[in-house]
């Protein structure tokens, strides 16, 4: 899978992801959701703790797992 900008790029690794995952496209999608979400967490320097980072499946400020 080669890496790069543009749309057959981004649906080579949806596909490639989506497969790896059962198939499932909810699955798929939250998945790669979280992953821009971190990304952009990261970028804009959100400390560990901050609350945004629960949406990614963290711990909340008192420690506990995010649920379901």
């Amino acid at each position: 899978m080669r890496l790069g900008g543009g749309p057959a790029h981004w649906n080579e690794l949806f596909e490639s992801v989506y497969l790896r995952l059962g198939a499932d496209g909810r699955v798929t999608a939250d998945f790669l959701g979280a992953g821009m979400l971190i990304n952009v967490l990261l970028a804009l320097g959100f400390p560990p703790d901050h609350p945004l980072w629960v949406a990614c499946g963290g711990r909340d400020r008192s420690g506990t797992e995010r649920s379901g």
